[in-house]
């Protein structure tokens, strides 16, 4: 085993890149409450920057992250959260929300066009500007693939990702979430959840249940794709904070076989927090009593 120290693995922290979104970060904001995690918020609108500021040992970047470096077209919404690069796709106007009946083709209606320059993540890495990327969070509103397509430089070193779908087409020419799937399974990541799914009418009237529309998938690592022990470290230690606790026994069985010493001190750590360590040690209690009866 490479010689590694409980010091230096405490130390470890895991970052966390979120692009996008206004005044929240999704399935990621529970994170928040965690020690050990790092955030890097981007936003080219400063405004909508500014409302993310409430995260803890956070950076803020000003700057449009895209697919490729140089200079797009972004579309301003009347609801700034409906802003994006695309322009709506035709069919999707009539499509009303569930709940408050708002009519999508008003709430998203483009009223201004503004140039933009783009940054690959993978740029900005290559060039020592930001930090390498632990969990990656996207919500930018049909632009997700591209901005994620950025990074393939560095997929290797993301442990998580996390990111706004459709299943049918809000914006005109987006990517749907059979390509984010095929993409990132062809990556080594695994789905895990399927969270703030949003269904919606596909008529301005809307009558009885909705359609799913929108999603949040959350995506973890497959371990077995991974020989860093750091990062096996880090894996067990999200998987644990979002309560894959088999998952991360997985991991810490096998960092166990790769000679790291997992005492109390190192499992609290990587289980975020005491109740997650008295967890973990339960379940390790049965699982070992398990193996021993078989």
């Amino acid at each position: 085993m490479e010689n590694i120290s409980k010091e230096s693995i405490k130390s470890l922290d895991i970052n966390i890149h979120h692009i996008g979104g206004i005044g929240d970060c999704g399935p990621v904001d529970n994170f928040q409450y965690l020690q050990g995690y790092k955030w890097i918020l981007y936003d080219a609108d400063e405004g909508s920057l500014k409302e993310t500021t409430n995260k803890p040992n956070s950076v803020l970047i000003r700057k449009c992250i895209g697919g490729t470096d140089g200079k797009i077209k972004f579309n301003i919404s009347t609801s700034p959260s409906a802003s994006s690069v695309y322009l709506l796709d035709e069919k999707a106007k009539k499509y009303s929300f569930k709940g408050d009946r708002k009519i999508w083709g008003k709430h998203a209606k483009m009223i201004n066009q503004v140039e933009l320059e783009t940054y690959k993540l993978d740029t900005l890495i290559a060039n020592g500007e930001i930090p390498k990327i632990d969990i990656l969070s996207v919500d930018a509103q049909g632009f997700e693939y591209e901005i994620m397509q950025g990074a393939k430089d560095n997929f290797r070193d993301i442990l998580a990702i996390v990111t706004e779908v459709e299943f049918t087409p809000l914006y005109k020419g987006q990517k749907l979430f059979q390509d984010t799937h095929s993409l990132l399974s062809n990556e080594g990541f695994i789905l895990v959840s399927l969270t703030n799914t949003q269904d919606m009418y596909l008529t301005e009237q809307g009558a009885g249940d909705g359609f799913l529309v929108v999603a949040e998938p959350f995506y973890l690592r497959d371990p077995d794709t991974i020989n860093d022990i750091e990062q096996l470290f880090k894996l067990a230690k999200i998987a644990i904070a979002i309560r894959r606790f088999d998952f991360g026994l997985k991991i810490i069985d096998r960092l166990s076989n790769m000679g790291l010493n997992l005492d109390g001190e190192l499992l609290e750590f990587i289980a975020n927090t005491k109740d997650g360590k008295n967890r973990i040690d339960r379940l390790m209690i049965k699982k070992n009593g398990n193996s021993d009866t078989n």
